[in-house]
């Protein structure tokens, strides 16, 4: 029997559940950038199906639902999202790198819902599903602040354990900051090292293995403070590893066991916070036993008017995100697509690539640097980096310059030159060049910006940081990133910036080819 009230319409109950798995589908879109871009939330891809299972498991023990209150719950919830998500979905069209709207999105969906379950079953269903819906959080990327002090402290203290143990065992090791220098090598503890990989995911493991075996608030937390141990433990071994490795064989051993050993630190945390569950949980049940239980009555069944006004709303914020966008860019020009090749036949021709850390935070789709020696017998030190449309907010490529990055590496910016265009045939590129100077050499920079598809009407874009308000103003006038490429160039020997700017210009017309 259905309570007074319930309708028996699939209507009632199929519209909901469609209008809640698009809602999580839009929001899953947001992260999957982050996903695919930053090796420390891969496992995120995992998340959907790993919540899905918790929450069909606690479907199966679902306590009887009490009443409600009505319908109030769901009038609330869906103005929520009527409010709350057409803003969300323009913003984060021209941000889909924004970790501050990823929370934001998954907030949103968390409250619509835990809204919808609290209308069908009441606090009992609240408090029994609360879990595997708040289980998605973990597939969200933690904030940078957060991050960055885990990353930088967990380095910091490897590095000196690392080096102390390796005296202690007679081979002398020194740590400099998150460098540990032992014989003649140099071993850079690096984020994959500091163990925060392995962290986020036991972690991660941690909640669900609590959930799955059911365990009390004790265990669990005795499970999550086990993840963070495993976690540093085991990476603590891997970096004395490496560095032994390091300082014996050198870079390309190092090379060889770095990604291996990496791998073998992440199953070895799973496979111990795993044993560890199994064995806290061998004498426990589960809260709720499934064998003979019986069928409960069903709650009250959801409004088909919630899950129309919530599909409505989506659909035309989705609609009008388009249509925002597309206004704005229907007169720009077709993409101009380019690329840039290093002289295969320099002389001293060395390809580099970026590290892990610079690929996370510049969510770049292709990247290479290298370095040569002209005929002129200057030293080149070049990048490129290439941006597929919508794959970061339009102003984070400029909010990264020579002047903002080389001084993080010890040179020094000695004069701003302002901006020349180099005409290459086909492509004007607009080179900002700058002079940089250390102790011992002097350095001719030029930094190419170039948006694929650019607006010729609208006024030179002046590099700014990555803001909100710089975030919310790029959706506000329509601009996403429809594509963008950079090539930065520092060029050591010549006498001065316009000698430099010379061999440049030569140069340039080998080294770009126009894609058709």
């Amino acid at each position: 029997m259905l309570p007074v009230g319930a309708s028996k319409s699939p209507l009632n109950i199929g519209f909901p559940a469609v209008a809640i798995a698009a809602l999580w589908l839009a929001v899953f879109n947001h992260l999957r950038l982050e996903w695919t871009v930053n090796p420390l939330y891969t496992y995120g891809w995992s998340i959907p199906a790993l919540a899905g299972y918790l929450f069909w498991e606690r479907w199966t023990s679902r306590p009887a639902p009490s009443p409600s209150g009505g319908s109030g719950i769901l009038a609330v919830v869906a103005g929520v999202f009527v409010l709350g998500y057409p803003p969300l979905r323009l913003i984060g069209e021209a941000n889909p790198d924004w970790i501050m709207l990823s929370w934001l999105f998954v907030i949103l969906g968390v409250v619509v819902t835990l809204g919808l379950v609290h209308h069908v079953g009441g606090r009992p269903w609240l408090l029994h599903f609360g879990f595997p819906v708040l289980f998605i959080f973990t597939s969200v990327p933690w904030p940078v602040p957060v991050e960055n002090f885990l990353l930088q402290n967990l380095m910091l203290v490897n590095a000196t354990l690392t080096a102390e143990t390796l005296t202690l065992c007679n081979i002398p090791a020194l740590a400099i900051g998150n460098v540990i220098l032992i014989g003649n090598e140099s071993v850079g503890v690096d984020e994959a090292c500091s163990g925060i990989r392995s962290l986020q995911t036991a972690f991660m493991m941690s909640l669900f293995l609590g959930e799955f075996y059911r365990m009390g608030n004790w265990r669990r937390a005795i499970l999550v403070f086990a993840s963070f141990a495993l976690a540093f433990v085991f990476n603590l071994f891997r970096t004395l590893i490496l560095t032994y490795v390091g300082g014996r064989d050198g870079s390309e051993g190092l090379d060889a066991w770095h990604d291996p050993l990496g791998i073998a630190v992440l199953a070895c945390c799973i496979t111990g916070l795993w044993l560890l569950a199994l064995f806290m949980n061998r004498n426990a049940k589960k809260d709720d036993a499934k064998s003979g239980r019986q069928p409960v009555p069903r709650g009250r069944a959801p409004k088909l008017a919630f899950a129309l006004v919530l599909l409505a709303a989506g659909i035309a914020a989705e609609i009008g995100t388009l249509v925002w966008f597309n206004l704005r860019e229907r007169e720009l020009p077709p993409a101009v697509k380019w690329t840039a090749d290093w002289p295969s036949n320099a002389k001293d021709l060395k390809t580099q690539e970026f590290t892990e850390r610079t690929w996370t935070i510049l969510k770049y789709n292709e990247g290479k640097s290298a370095t040569w020696t002209s005929p002129a017998g200057n030293r080149w030190t070049a990048y490129y980096l290439r941006w597929e449309p919508g794959r970061v907010a339009q102003n984070l490529a400029s909010a990264h310059t020579p002047d903002v990055c080389l001084p993080a590496s010890g040179l020094e910016l000695v004069s701003d030159e302002g901006v020349r265009t180099i005409d290459v045939p086909g492509l004007p590129m607009p080179f900002h060049a700058y002079i940089f100077a250390s102790p011992s050499r002097q350095s001719w920079v030029f930094h190419c910006l170039l948006d694929d598809r650019p607006d010729s009407n609208a006024a030179p874009r002046a590099a700014e940081p990555l803001s909100r308000a710089s975030r919310i103003r790029n959706a506000l006038e329509g601009r996403r990133n429809l594509g963008q490429r950079i090539l930065g160039i520092s060029i050591t020997g010549p006498a001065s910036l316009e000698e430099a700017e010379q061999e440049l210009r030569r140069t340039l017309s080998q080294m770009i080819t126009i894609q058709t």
